[in-house]
């Protein structure tokens, strides 16, 4: 009878126990990794193709592939843990004894930072900061569609041109600009814009006296529900010379933030 009894009483343990085990793996398996996001924006005129060091711990050049060139005009978005400082180091890679950037940071959990380069090869530039205004999208059902007149994205405006002139910025065919006075080496907060249509027209206008100086056409659909950075880049001339063509341009970069 005895025998009985403790078999019974085990059987009545075990489960408790199993489903004891399996919430604490469940937990487990659920729990947000302890990571910040970096976003490296190469914007550095005639500086060419450049790797980046984004981790914590040192690397050799030679070890960082080659697969995801930081080339003029691109980013590289970063994942990185955080429960070490992070290195930040980027380089040309013509030289990589020349460092545009060498630092070491303590990174936030959950925070989003943007690193960029500019000026030009000779004169580098930089800027590292916190995007505290960053906006996160929740995950949403894709068989649920919401109607047009909600869909938006939000951007970031960044004036990377070493020689601009300071800018505002337009939403096509509205007067009032989203973005006034902004100056070399300066951003703004991310800002909620209408993502219903397939392009977003934007326009740059020079602040003293509107005259337009570049339209640039964002894909809605590419950042729809996401973030993202409008950023200035190339080099500006002065009417009445004739601007300067290909790579070095004046121009619009799109930096996609996920």
């Amino acid at each position: 009878m005895k025998i009985i009894l403790k078999i019974v009483m085990a059987c009545l343990v075990t489960p408790q126990v199993v489903f004891l085990f399996s919430c604490q793996k469940d937990d487990t398996v659920r729990e947000t990794p302890a990571i910040a996001r970096v976003n490296v924006i190469n914007a550095v005129v005639g500086g060419g193709t450049a790797k980046a060091n984004v981790s914590n711990k040192e690397r050799s050049w030679s070890n960082i592939s080659s697969g995801n060139p930081l080339s003029y005009g691109v980013n590289n978005f970063f994942l990185v843990p955080t429960a070490s400082s992070t290195v930040l180091k980027v380089a040309p890679v013509s030289d990589t004894t020349k460092l545009w950037y060498n630092s070491v940071a303590d990174l936030q959990t959950g925070k989003v930072y943007s690193l960029y380069l500019s000026g030009t090869a000779s004169a580098i530039d930089t800027l590292f900061k916190e995007e505290t205004s960053f906006q996160f999208f929740a995950p949403r059902d894709l068989r649920k569609p919401l109607a047009a007149a909600d869909s938006v994205t939000y951007i970031s405006f960044a004036n990377m041109s070493s020689g601009s002139p300071v800018v505002n910025i337009h939403i096509l065919n509205n007067p009032t600009p989203i973005v006034s006075n902004l100056g070399y080496r300066q951003t703004t907060e991310f800002k909620a814009c209408p993502a219903n249509g397939n392009t977003l027209t934007f326009q740059v206008r020079r602040s003293t006296d509107n005259q337009l100086i570049i339209t640039y056409n964002l894909n809605t659909n590419f950042y729809r529900f996401k973030s993202g950075s409008f950023v200035i880049s190339g080099t500006y001339v002065t009417p009445p010379a004739p601007p300067v063509t290909g790579a070095d341009a004046y121009r619009v970069i799109g930096v996609p933030y996920f």
